[in-house]
C-alpha cells in the first residue's frame, strides 16, 4: 500500500484531531447532564474511520488530483461527523438508548474485536513496516 500523505498534510491532520478533542472536551463540559463526564475520541470509531478515510484519500490521489485530496477527506470527515451527530441527536430525542440492550451479544463483540484487530495491525504495521499478516508473524 503505498502511502497516501504528505508531511504537510499529516500535520494539519494532527492538529485537526487535536483541536477536535478539545473543543468537544470543552463543549461537552459545558453543556453535559454529567458533571463528571468527560469527553475524548474513541479509539474504536478512530480505528473505522481511518479505514474509511484512508480509502477515500487513496481514491483521490488515483484520480490524479493530489491537491484536491485534503479537502476531500476534510469533506468525508464533516458529513460522518454531521450523519453521526443527527443519528445520535434522534436516538436521544426519542429516548431510543434503552434498546441497546437488545443488540445480541455475538454482533457487539464481532465490531469490538474488528476495531481491535484494525488497532493492533494497524500499530504493528507502523512499529515493524509491514502489515500483520501469517507471513509476517
Amino acid at each position: 500500500m503505498r502511502r497516501c500523505y504528505s508531511p504537510g498534510q499529516l500535520g494539519a491532520g494532527i492538529s485537526i484531531v487535536l483541536f477536535t478533542a478539545a473543543i468537544s472536551a470543552a463543549v461537552s463540559a459545558a453543556f453535559s447532564s454529567f458533571p463528571f463526564g468527560v469527553a475524548n475520541p474513541d479509539s474504536n470509531t478512530t480505528a473505522i474511520l481511518a479505514v474509511v478515510l484512508a480509502a477515500v484519500a487513496e481514491r483521490t490521489l488515483a484520480s490524479g488530483r493530489p491537491a484536491e485530496m485534503l479537502p476531500t477527506v476534510l469533506a468525508a470527515l464533516i458529513l460522518s461527523a454531521l450523519v453521526t451527530g443527527t443519528a445520535l441527536l434522534a436516538l436521544g430525542s426519542f429516548r431510543a438508548g434503552k434498546w441497546v440492550r437488545y443488540f445480541p451479544y455475538p454482533v457487539m463483540g464481532g465490531y469490538l474485536a474488528a476495531t481491535g484487530w484494525l488497532i493492533a495491525s494497524g500499530a504493528f504495521k507502523v512499529a515493524a513496516g509491514a502489515g500483520l499478516t501469517f507471513e509476517t508473524l
